[in-house]
């Protein structure tokens, strides 16, 4: 009777052992689901055999060591706690035996292995997946990309400041002409003044002999009067003929020259519309070789000089085999002078870690009302 009682606490135990918790993390290799695993003081174990069929490799055994290759084909069972070896080389995995088969923790062995092991949290998905080995060749791509985003950058800066100093120069020109034309303007307002002023000193001059000649046409009257008194009747009526011949001459008379009129100010010249001018600088696509997610970043600045309305972008992701992976109308605010609106948007490729690899190339077109 106690041994059965013994017999079956094993049992038991055994079970629970190899049953997976109820709230354990859904586990994918290679993005297929691989559901055999167990959960032992608080890490995954995987069987042995099991994982190393799921990522692709086969094995043989010889001298108690389990000796990995990749490829596929027939394996003997692993059911003893032994060595295993990748590559040449011993892998430091620790392995324990239950019911007649070998059992592994999970990251260290696939690790080992070359593999990756991504566990998200919030969902609960832990992704094993196949670890991408940097070449010289992809190494020097990265530095060209890097390069060219630098000098793109370096570019975009000094034609900023180019655009700035534009404006600045155009600003203190028009400012000069501004100034030479109210110059103009007064110089022509003092001509006025002064072609003024000599009109009223002709007028004052003429006014003055004409009283001159009056005065001079009172004292001859005078005289002729005393000289019809001495002279008798006889000379008083040649006076009076002479008198009356003088009175009959018109008086000359003196017409003021019209006054010069003031010199007009000359119009401003028209000021050129105000426009916006939109441009993408540091356009930019990193990928996570590890996950195939893409994060496109951009900058779209308004150098112009009014604010663009109506602003969108029409987005194109390249990838490196020359295929279109995802294009999109993208919208974005109003830009006032000299603001800018940041893009940044995810991108995850179908095929996850196996994305084909090399540069990416975001492209945007802009579309928005100039003024």
């Amino acid at each position: 009777m106690k041994l059965r009682w013994t017999h079956a606490l094993a049992v038991l135990a055994l079970v629970a052992f190899l049953a997976p918790l109820a709230d354990a993390a859904q586990v994918f290799v290679r993005n297929r689901a691989f559901k055999d695993v167990v959960i032992i003081g608080g890490e995954s174990y995987v069987p042995v055999d099991s994982f190393l069929r799921a990522a692709g490799f086969t094995w043989q055994l010889g001298n108690g060591e389990i000796m990995i290759r990749e490829g596929r084909g027939t394996a003997p069972d692993l059911n003893d706690a032994v060595r295993l070896s990748y590559g040449g080389r011993s892998l430091e995995v620790d392995t324990v035996t239950r019911g007649n088969r070998l059992y592994a923790p999970l990251k260290p062995l696939a690790r080992g292995l070359g593999f990756v092991v991504n566990a998200n949290n919030a969902t609960g998905i832990v992704d094993v997946v196949k670890g991408h080995e940097i070449t010289d060749a992809e190494m020097a791509a990265a530095a060209d990309v890097a390069k060219g985003k630098a000098d793109k950058e370096a570019a975009a800066r000094a034609a900023a400041e180019a655009r700035k100093k534009a404006r600045e120069e155009a600003a203190a020109r028009a400012a000069e002409e501004a100034a030479a034309k109210a110059e103009e303007a007064t110089k022509g307002e003092e001509t006025g003044e002064k072609a003024e002023e000599a009109t009223e000193t002709g007028e004052k001059s003429e006014k003055g002999e004409e009283g001159e000649k009056s005065e001079k046409g009172e004292k001859s009257a005078k005289t002729e009067k005393g000289a019809k008194t001495e002279k008798g009747a006889k000379s008083e009526k040649g006076s009076k003929s002479e008198k009356t011949e003088k009175a009959e001459e018109p008086v000359a008379a003196t017409t003021p020259s019209p006054s010069p009129a003031p010199a007009a100010s000359p119009s401003p010249a028209p000021e050129a519309p105000k426009e916006a001018l939109l441009v993408v600088q540091n356009e930019a696509a990193n990928a996570n070789d590890y996950t195939g997610e893409i994060t496109i970043t951009a900058e779209v600045v308004n150098n112009g000089y009014a604010t663009a309305k109506a602003v969108s972008a029409r987005y194109q992701l390249v990838g490196p085999d020359g295929k279109t992976w995802e294009q999109a109308t993208l919208y974005g605010p109003n830009l006032e002078p000299d603001k800018s609106w940041s893009i940044n948007r995810k991108y995850k490729h179908p095929a996850g870690s196996s994305m084909p690899r090399g540069s990416l190339t975001p492209k945007f077109q802009l579309n928005y009302q100039k003024n």
